[in-house]
C-alpha cells in the first residue's frame, strides 16, 4: 500500500482501534500495522489494540488513559482511586488508573507512558454505579461507588486522612455498601462513625 493510500485508510479508522477492526477493512493487517508502527502513524498499546497517531494529530484529539483502559478490556468502568481523585474525593494524585472489568485477562497492569493502566476483576452483582462521562470517553464510578470498589479491592480505606468526604452523599454511600461483603460494610460504618462530617 503507498502512503497516499495509507494515509487515508488509517483516517477512515478511530483513534483507538483493534486488529479485528482492520481484518474487516483490509486484506493483510499485520503488514500494514507493522509498516505503519515503522512511521509512526500507529503505536501499539498492547497486543491486539493501537492508537491511531496519525488520526489523533489529524483531529486534535487525544484518548484519555481512562478510555484507553474501557476500550482494550469491556465490558469495564473507571473506579478506586483514579475515579475518587476525578471526583475531588481523592486530592492526591493516583500513577494507576484503575478499570473494574467482568473480563478476566492475561495481563493485570499495562504501562502507559508514566502512568499504568491496572484492571480488577469484580463481581457481576457488583458492576453498577458508574456513568458515561462525555469528556472521558469512559463509563466512570461515581464518587461513593468509586471509594467502595476501593474499600472492597485494597480490603481497607485508603488514604484516610487525605480524603474530602464532604464530596459524598452518605445515604447513597450507605445504601450501595448494603450490597457489598459484610467486611466492607463494617469498614464503612466504622469510617462514618470516624467522620462525622460526612453526616
Amino acid at each position: 500500500m503507498i502512503r497516499k493510500d495509507a494515509l487515508h485508510f488509517l483516517s477512515t479508522l478511530p483513534c483507538l482501534f483493534k486488529t479485528t477492526d482492520m481484518q474487516k477493512l483490509h486484506g493483510s493487517p499485520s503488514i500494514f500495522l507493522n509498516r505503519a508502527i515503522k512511521k509512526g502513524m500507529v503505536k501499539r498499546i498492547v497486543r491486539g489494540t493501537y492508537l491511531n497517531v496519525l488520526k489523533c494529530e489529524m483531529s486534535g484529539r487525544w484518548p484519555d488513559i481512562a478510555e484507553i483502559a474501557c476500550h482494550i478490556r469491556s465490558p469495564s468502568y473507571i473506579s478506586a482511586e483514579w475515579a475518587m481523585n476525578y471526583h475531588g474525593l481523592l486530592l492526591q494524585v493516583p500513577y494507576a488508573c484503575t478499570a473494574v472489568t467482568l473480563v478476566p485477562g492475561r495481563r493485570k497492569i499495562i504501562p502507559y507512558g508514566q502512568l499504568y493502566i491496572e484492571y480488577s476483576l469484580i463481581k457481576k452483582d457488583l458492576f453498577f454505579g458508574f456513568r458515561y462521562e462525555r469528556e472521558l470517553n469512559a463509563g466512570i464510578a461515581i464518587s461513593e461507588k468509586a471509594l467502595l470498589d476501593t474499600i472492597y479491592l485494597r480490603r481497607q480505606v485508603p488514604c484516610e486522612d487525605e480524603l474530602e468526604l464532604d464530596v459524598l452523599d452518605q445515604e447513597i454511600f450507605q445504601e450501595m455498601s448494603l450490597r457489598y461483603p459484610k467486611s466492607v460494610q463494617s469498614k464503612v460504618a466504622c469510617l462514618i462513625q470516624r467522620n462525622p462530617a460526612t453526616d
